[in-house]
């Protein structure tokens, strides 16, 4: 054992302060022991037996009692929060070299001169190097026995006690204050771990023809080996390896200098090599390569309980691809067992394999699922092997129908988080089918729930996701996950008979037609478009396609964050769900954020989300701070209504911080914002859309309120508003229009129209605009057509109405501005409603279960608890939808809801779990939601003559008379006349249906 001859006694050791910063490893590469280190009863020396930075560390040799002192200085700052997501917290970073188990321990004491403010106990528990992370304030896991002492910390004692005999510790790369990722925290290790040993002895064995199953997923998770590459390819492959090693000194003797994910790509790379090479004795080299870094990283500490740590997740995926390839050659050198306990250790296996817990994160699948399956099929025996595998399998399926909700919302950080979920899903499906190939299929209920989530991708994506959906990644470039439908098609072939599913596959070839010429896809065929509305409660979210265009309104609640924003990321996207109606209009086939005319890293202005009410401020004013923010409100009136999944109704009971967001650089003094509150309510009919606010306040905010109708980037293409039959272009300079007491058609630049009321105060602006990107790394500028309804500053029951009509015909949107072919019944804080003469529709929000709508005279006449409910009449039939849009994602139990209409009806078959009752010449119709899912029901009787007249509002009041009798529906608007009454049909008493 090699140590430096330099000894330094006791009393030579000054008590001077050491020039070392504070957030950089302490060096021992200099011939003399820091200054500002002394010891008591022990001995100092250097040594370059074990290292973990540089040539050198500090040993020293210790008996009871002894101890050693590290003159830190002043540590200053121990409350730091910063750098990504405010992950990183102030931290003490101590690695530890004990070269045996056993009696005593070392007692380091964080001291402010001579008092001791805390305490850390390390007992000798563990061989070789343990990375001791101790943060120093957010959940300290340091035994403060005098917290108070915490700004004045300028020295570090540490005591051998209860020691038996002499011993010695190393110590290296000590950080005495640096910020580090909360994540990172190491506690000093008080027991050996070693995994749980598994009692297989009364499941099933398994039979010869199981065992051989093992060896077809051994196929399926490895290389092949490929015997035609020559060996002097592999003595050339071979040399590379080795000067990589020689020259980076990933060998003994020299520290870890890299993150680690660098040094397991590089054992991958090797594993992959070993396991195509065909050639023995190549074999046996690449595997001694491969044992020369893989034997240094574990002796510096990648074993369980190590310095290295619990590398997992995206740092530990190639070294478990890496290790478990090498099983055989690990075996061999006689580590097999050190590795893969470790890789239990680190990836929790134990835990997430035979616990009962299964939670919600994408990760899991993304970066857990198919490494469990490796460490599962590691095992040396292939009986324990096989069970491994089976619990695996049984356990995949189970964690799927936990995590995926029942409407396809894809959770990661608490809400739907389509960057997590599609990674999750493009990656867990491609285990489901290697697996399903190798005959460990996962249940079918689990297949199910992945094909739920990636199914209900179509609905609200194009190409891309909806921009709404980006969470912290708001690049608008997040694309569906298309090898997902073709991987969990393969995965279904066990319960096809061998054929992949045919819903799965159809959708794949929408998205890749240029793959149906092929011939492993002759008998299927692309699907077309999603058309209809569909909605995600769990994620507060609306979907209404015709043809290939989606519009999408994302809402947020007490359930449904309306996004994520870190410091760097995402750091102006507080709009971004609350009430963004979003048009993925182009290209044809298959519309992209980017291309439908958003572009967020190109000018911007991140406080113009179209379709949401936002606050026109400075960036800076929404700028998120360095904490992570994911916005929700208390309210959970937010959510919509499928109408016989053709058309829709979506809500938002807005109640937003943002006025607190804007103003919180106020002066002391100043007056308390009060928040931000608006009703808003979309609803859908084929490519119509009328969207309502009311009730639209706040108080003392200095900047104006405004609902955003587009936000369109200019190209050559894309460059033409038109504002009542006026074209608008981009000119040399910008140009501003403001439209008030008329009706406003305007169309923007890529052909959506918006049909505006006469009350509200139209405000258009084509040019230039500066901003900044989503990381808020850099300006960006862009030219835009931008337009919006003026609320001003510090409205009180401010509101809007206006109609889009998306991608209309032409002619259409000078028709519909003409007619209006829809009518306002309601607007204020007890309901919205709508009348929409050409599908003969009526959409209620009803925000007060109290609401009076006898004036209305809707055939709605109350609901016992708020709710959204469509009519619509039809020739033979009266549609009735209804739901209460409270996700109650928290509830175990269904909650009834009753809407009584006007009139007796009938239907032939109720939907399960519906029940009417005729009562004083009206309806009961009775439904329980346990998180939001519609009810639709088809009367096969008319209503009978009911007079609506609307409310006053921004159009000419009039009265529509509906007379629905059998096979026959006639409007009567403004004194029109309408009749015809054939076979008046004698209606006796009825029982309930």
């Amino acid at each position: 054992m090699f140590h430096s001859a330099l000894k330094i006694l006791p009393f030579l050791i000054p008590l001077s302060l050491s020039a070392q910063s504070l957030d950089e490893p302490v060096s021992f590469e200099k011939d003399q022991i820091p200054p500002n280190y002394f010891t008591k009863g022990g001995s100092l020396s250097l040594t370059k037996d074990h290292i973990q930075d540089g040539s050198q560390a500090l040993r020293w040799d210790f008996t009871e009692g002894a101890t050693l002192t590290l003159n830190t200085g002043a540590l200053g700052n121990i409350n730091v929060y910063t750098g990504y997501g405010n992950y990183s917290r102030s931290a003490l970073t101590l690695p530890v070299y004990l070269p045996e188990t056993g009696q005593g321990k070392l007692l380091v004491e964080i001291r402010a001169g001579e008092e001791t403010a805390g305490l850390i106990e390390v007992p000798f528990s563990h061989t070789g190097w343990q990375k001791l992370v101790y943060h120093y304030s957010w959940h300290s896991k340091i035994e403060w026995t005098k917290p108070k002492l915490r700004d004045k910390l300028d020295n570090i004692r540490i005591t051998a006690k209860d020691v038996e005999k002499p011993g010695y510790a190393i110590f290296d790369k000590i950080i005495y204050n640096k910020p580090l990722d909360f994540r990172a925290g190491r506690n000093a290790i008080t027991e050996i771990w070693l995994p749980e040993k598994h009692d297989f002895s009364g499941a099933a064995q398994p039979s010869a023809e199981d065992l051989l199953k093992l060896d077809q997923l051994s196929k399926e998770l490895l290389p092949s080996p490929n015997p035609k590459v020559s060996r002097q390819q592999w003595e050339q492959i071979i040399a590379r390896y080795q000067k990589t090693i020689q020259d980076k000194k990933w060998q003994m003797g020299n520290p870890i200098d890299q993150g680690l994910a660098n040094y397991f790509g590089f054992l991958n790379s090797i594993a992959n090599d070993w396991c195509r090479c065909a050639d023995p004795e190549m074999k046996a080299k690449l595997a001694k390569t491969f044992h020369t870094t893989h034997d240094w990283l574990q002796e510096q500490g990648l074993v369980v309980n190590g310095a290295c740590g619990k590398a997992n997740n995206y740092v530990g995926r190639l070294y478990v691809d890496a290790a478990t390839k090498m099983r055989d050659a690990l075996k061999e050198h006689g580590n097999v067992d050190i590795t893969l306990n470790y890789l239990k250790w680190a990836y929790h296996y134990d835990d997430q394999v035979f616990g009962e817990n299964h939670h919600e994160s994408m990760d899991y699948f993304h970066n857990e699922a198919l490494r469990l399956l490796r460490i599962a099929n590691m095992h040396a025996d292939p009986v324990e092997r096989y069970h491994h595998v089976e619990t695996f399998r049984d356990v995949l399926g189970k964690q799927l129908q936990t995590s995926i909700k029942p409407d396809g919302s894809i959770f990661h950080h608490g809400f739907h988080y389509f960057a997590y979920g599609s990674m999750g899903m493009n990656s867990v499906s491609g285990t489901l089918a290697l697996m399903s190939q190798a005959g460990f299929a996962v249940a079918e209920e689990g297949l199910d729930m992945a094909k739920l989530a990636v199914m209900k991708m179509r609905w609200y994506s194009g190409r891309t996701t909806l921009w709404s959906l980006s969470g912290r990644n708001p690049a608008g470039t997040q694309k569906v996950p298309v090898g997902a439908f073709l991987n969990l098609a393969k995965a279904y072939a066990p319960y096809r008979e061998g054929k992949w599913d045919s819903e799965l596959t159809a959708a794949y070839l929408r998205f890749q037609p240029d793959q149906a010429e092929k011939p492993e896809f002759q008998g299927y065929q692309a699907e077309t478009s999603p058309n209809g509305f569909d909605t995600m409660p769990y994620a507060a979210l609306g979907m209404h396609r015709r043809q290939d265009w989606l519009a999408g309104v994302k809402g947020y609640s007490k359930y449904a964050a309306s996004g994520e924003s870190y410091a760097n990321a995402n750091r102006h996207g507080y709009y971004l769900s609350m009430g963004q109606l979003e048009l993925l209009t182009h290209p044809a086939k298959l519309p992209t954020v980017l291309g439908s005319g958003t572009r967020p890293n190109e000018g911007y202005d991140w406080c113009a989300i179209e379709g949401a009410t936002t606050f026109h401020s400075p960036l800076d004013k929404i700028a998120n701070g360095n904490g992570t923010r994911m916005p929700r409100s208390q309210e959970t009136f937010v959510g919509g209504l499928s109408h016989d999944q053709r058309n829709g109704v979506f809500v938002l009971t807005q109640n937003s911080a943002a006025s607190d967001l804007v103003m919180r650089d106020r002066a002391k003094d100043s007056p308390k914002p009060e928040p931000f509150k608006a009703l808003k309510s979309w609803f859908f009919f084929d490519n119509r859309i009328i969207c309502l606010g009311s009730n639209i306040s706040t108080k003392h905010v200095s900047y104006p309120a405004r609902t955003n109708l587009f936000q369109k980037f200019l190209t050559d293409e894309f460059n033409t508003t038109i504002v009542n039959g006026e074209n608008f272009s981009l000119a040399d300079s910008v140009i501003a229009k403001d439209y008030t007491g008329e009706i406003t058609a305007l169309t923007d630049p890529y052909g959506n129209s918006y049909i505006t009321s006469k009350q509200d105060q139209v405000h258009l602006r084509i040019g230039e605009q500066s901003s900044r990107d989503g990381s808020d790394k850099k300006d960006t500028k862009g030219n835009y057509a931008t337009a919006w309804i003026e609320h001003g500053i510090d409205p009180q029951d401010a509101g809007y109405q206006y109609a889009v009509l998306v991608q209309p015909e032409e002619g259409e949107t000078e028709a519909f501005a003409k007619s209006l072919p829809y009518r306002v019944l309601k607007k204020d804080a007890e309901a919205h409603i709508v009348l929409d003469k050409t599908s003969k529709s009526i959409g209620h929000v009803i925000f007060n279960a109290n609401a009076d709508l006898t004036q209305i005279k809707t055939p709605l006449i109350s609901t016992s608890i708020p709710a959204l409910v469509m009519t619509e009449n039809t020739e033979k039939e009266l549609i009735v939808s209804f739901t209460n849009p409270d996700a109650r994602t928290d509830a175990s139990e269904p909650l009834p809801t009753t809407i009584t209409l006007k009139g007796e009806h009938l239907c032939d078959q109720l939907p399960e779990g519906v029940s009417t009752e005729l009562k004083d010449g009206n309806t009961l119709i009775t439904a329980s939601f346990l998180h939001s899912e519609p009810v639709t029901i088809h009367f096969t009787k008319p209503l009978p003559l009911v007079e609506a007249t609307e409310i006053e509002e921004s159009h000419t009041t009039s009265t529509v008379n509906y007379f629905i009798i059998p096979g026959e529906y006639v409007a009567m608007v403004g004194g029109g006349i309408a009749l015809l009454l054939i076979g008046i049909m004698a209606v006796g008493k009825r029982s309930k249906r």
